[in-house]
């Protein structure tokens, strides 16, 4: 199987760390040629419109990736997620 974002967040999903329909709006956002960092975010702000907000301050993003990453994988760091889906950027910014 492919390592792809959205293989990653089906275990979210399947670990309950992500709503089903986050998952599904994530992958419609994949077909449509989405990258990694488009599909995450998606799913993201997908969940956040789901806890009630209208927004996601971009600020929060690599707060939610380094809790999601925590809660599903203890052995990986942030560091390891971000490398091995070329996330470089929000790994920055979660230094800042």
């Amino acid at each position: 199987m492919k390592n792809t974002m959205l293989n990653e967040l089906k275990k979210w999903k399947e670990q309950g760390l992500l709503r089903s329909i986050d998952y599904h709006f994530a992958g419609f956002i994949e077909t449509l040629g989405g990258d990694h960092l488009t599909v995450l975010c998606s799913a993201f702000a997908s969940e956040s419109l789901g806890e009630g907000h209208i927004c996601l301050p971009l600020s929060e993003i690599p707060k939610k990736l380094a809790e999601k990453c925590r809660r599903a994988d203890p052995q990986q760091t942030l560091d390891q997620f971000c490398s091995q889906y070329e996330l470089d950027v929000l790994q920055k910014n979660s230094d800042e």
